[in-house]
C-alpha cells in the first residue's frame, strides 16, 4: 500500500513538473514577445516625436512663406506638411496596433500564470486526497495487524497454559508411579509399572516438545509484531513526507498568486501609461490639425 501511495505521489509530481515546465516555456516565449513589442513601441515613439517636430517646422516655414506672400513656396510646404501628416497618422496607427498586440500578449501571459496557479491548486487537492486516503488505510492496516497479532498471541498463551497444566499432571503421574513401583516387590508388577513409567515419560517428552513449539510460535509472533511496528513507522514517515510536499505546494501556490497579482498591477500601470501617451499624441495631432486649418485659411485669405 505504501509503495502504491509513493508511486502515485511520484507520478503525479513528475506530471505536474512537466506541465509547469510547459507553462514556463510558453510564458518565457510570451515575455520575449513583449520585450520585442516594447522595443518596437520605443522606436515608433522616437519616429512619432521626429515626425511631430518635422511637422511643426513645416508649419512654421509654410506660415513664414504665406506671411511673405510667397504662395508657391507656401504651397510646397503645404504638400510636404500633408505627406508628413500622413506619415504621422500611419505611425499612430502602428502605435495602436503595437498596443493591441501588447495587450494580447499580456492577457496570454496572465492566462498562463492563472493556469499555473490552477495546476498547483489541483495538484495540492490531489496530494491532500492521496495523503488522507493513505493515512486512513495505514491506520486501518496497523489496527488490523495489531488485532491479529494480539489474537494469535492470546491463543498461544492459552496453549502454553494448557501444555503447562498437562505437563504438571504428567509429572505428578510419574511421581505417583515411581512411588507405587518402589512399594511393589514382585517383578511382574514392577514390569507393568516400568512400562507405565516409560509411557508416561514419552507423554512427558511429547508435551515438552509441544511446549517448545508453542514458545517458538510466540517468538515468531513477537518478531512479526516488531515488523508490523516498523511498517507503521514507515507509513507514518511517508505520510509526513506527503504532508511536507503539500506544504511546499501551498507555498508555491501562494508565490504563484502573488506573481499573478504583480503581473496584473504591472499590466494596469503599463496600460495607463500607454493611454496617457496616446491621449498626449491625440492632443498634439488635434493641435497640429488646428494649426494646419488656420494656415490653410490664412493661405486662402492671401490668395
Amino acid at each position: 500500500m505504501a509503495k502504491r501511495v509513493r508511486a502515485a505521489h511520484v507520478d503525479h509530481t513528475n506530471g505536474l513538473n512537466r506541465l509547469l515546465d510547459e507553462f514556463r516555456g510558453s510564458s518565457e516565449e510570451v515575455q520575449r514577445g513583449k520585450k520585442e513589442t516594447v522595443s518596437q513601441r520605443k522606436e515608433l515613439a522616437v519616429r512619432q516625436s521626429k515626425l511631430q517636430h518635422q511637422l511643426t517646422l513645416l508649419r512654421e516655414r509654410q506660415a513664414a512663406a504665406a506671411a511673405a506672400e510667397n504662395f508657391e513656396e507656401a504651397n510646397t510646404w503645404s504638400v510636404e506638411m500633408e505627406a508628413c501628416q500622413r506619415d504621422l497618422d500611419q505611425t499612430l496607427r502602428d502605435v495602436r496596433s503595437i498596443l493591441e498586440r501588447y495587450d494580447r500578449q499580456e492577457e496570454e501571459r496572465s492566462s498562463l500564470l492563472r493556469k499555473e496557479v490552477l495546476a498547483r491548486r489541483e495538484a495540492l487537492k490531489f496530494l491532500s486526497s492521496v495523503s488522507q486516503d493513505a493515512d486512513a488505510k495505514a491506520q486501518q492496516y496497523i489496527t488490523d495487524a495489531h488485532a491479529q497479532v494480539e489474537a494469535e498471541r492470546s491463543a498461544a498463551e492459552k496453549g502454553v497454559k494448557v501444555c503447562s497444566e498437562r505437563l504438571e499432571e504428567l509429572r505428578t503421574s510419574v511421581s505417583s508411579l515411581t512411588e507405587e513401583i518402589e512399594g511393589r516387590l514382585d517383578k511382574g508388577a514392577m514390569s507393568v509399572c516400568k512400562a507405565e513409567l516409560e509411557a508416561s515419560n514419552q507423554a512427558l517428552s511429547a508435551a515438552t516438545s509441544d511446549k517448545e513449539a508453542i514458545e517458538a510460535q510466540i517468538a515468531a509472533l513477537q518478531r512479526a509484531l516488531a515488523l508490523k511496528v516498523e511498517e507503521e513507522k514507515g507509513c507514518l514517515r511517508r505520510v509526513g513526507e506527503a504532508r511536507d510536499a503539500m506544504r511546499r505546494l501551498e507555498e508555491e501556490d501562494e508565490l504563484g498568486s502573488a506573481a499573478l497579482r504583480r503581473a496584473r498591477d504591472q499590466q494596469t500601470l503599463e496600460v495607463s501609461r500607454v493611454e496617457e501617451e496616446l491621449a498626449s499624441s491625440r492632443q498634439h495631432q488635434e493641435s497640429a490639425n488646428s494649426e494646419a486649418e488656420l494656415l490653410r485659411d490664412a493661405e486662402e485669405d492671401g490668395l
